[in-house]
């Protein structure tokens, strides 16, 4: 139980604010000003929603100003210049809870893309199979990408858009829908199981000139094969959702563990792999934008 103004409280606020760098513990630092909750206020209150702003970052120090506000959106208690430290800083590779692997990628995909990402990965409603059951799924994560409850509409070639002035892209597998979403001339994303398959079957799925990419990959990477080629099979896929009938793929220098970066005329391929909670094989996201670097 919250009691806003508690010292408790206060360190549990800060512990909701650990999702946004899940891959590093936070430590405060220091506050500029607090506003406490009234407690005559306080005390009518069973929960409360914390909106935190991150309004500056400084290498691997955050700034918030956060509202604790009433079910009913009214103003109970405001942080402002929140300073928190990120330590004990992970590489990546998990296993996550679905739902933090969105915010590690969004902050370290913009590394190799021309432009930010707003990335999601939402766990999957038990019932969602079949088309309509996979959109609404698609729906539910977008409207988190784009924090405002929103309607995704379909093309004839099945290309998901919305009325806000940017791009999205949507996949499902491993139990999860990946969206992002952004303002560059084209976005797309992937999620796919990385899970062994025949030389023969890699073929037909990304061609020979995907496979010898894909072994070049895994011996500069140390890697399995079947990761290597499903990094390719998903820059594939990014491409051809943004209608490009021929994918020529080079590599990009390479540097951050787990992470491989793709070239495609103007468009840039994140791909990164990584372990999902009770998902056996490695799941490997995928992410591109196009424009200049």
């Amino acid at each position: 139980d919250l009691v806003l103004g508690d010292p408790g409280t206060r360190d549990t606020v800060m512990h909701a604010l650990q999702c946004c760098v899940p891959d590093a513990t936070l430590l405060p630092g220091a506050i500029e000003r607090l506003h406490l909750a009234d407690p005559k206020v306080a005390a009518t209150l069973d929960t409360v929603t914390i909106h935190a702003v991150e309004r500056l970052r400084q290498g691997d120090t955050y700034h918030y100003d956060v509202d604790v506000c009433d079910p009913d959106g009214n103003l109970v208690e405001r942080w402002q210049g929140l300073r928190l430290h990120a330590v004990r800083k992970q590489d990546g590779t998990g296993p996550w809870l679905p739902a933090l692997v969105g915010p590690y990628l969004e902050r370290r995909v913009g590394a190799f893309l021309p432009d930010e990402l707003r990335c999601v990965v939402r766990p999957d409603d038990a019932d969602a199979t079949g088309t309509q059951a996979r959109r609404r799924q698609t729906a539910r994560a977008v409207s988190w990408a784009l924090g405002t409850e929103t309607t995704v509409r379909y093309r004839p070639d099945g290309r998901p858009e919305v009325d806000a002035d940017v791009r999205i892209s949507a996949s499902h597998a491993a139990g999860v829908t990946f969206a992002v979403a952004g303002a560059s001339a084209a976005v797309g994303c992937d999620v796919e199981l990385a899970a062994a398959r025949t030389g023969d079957e890699w073929a037909g799925l990304i061609g020979p000139d995907g496979v010898a990419l894909a072994t070049l990959l895994a011996r500069e990477q140390g890697e399995e094969l079947s990761v290597a080629a499903t990094r390719v099979w998903g820059a594939v896929e990014c491409l051809r959702k943004n209608g490009h009938a021929r994918v020529d793929l080079v590599a990009e220098p390479n540097g951050t563990a787990g992470w491989v970066a793709l070239r495609s005329g103007a468009a840039r391929v994140a791909t990164f792999v990584t372990a999902l909670n009770d998902v056996g094989d490695p799941v490997v996201f995928t992410m591109l934008a196009e424009g200049s670097r």
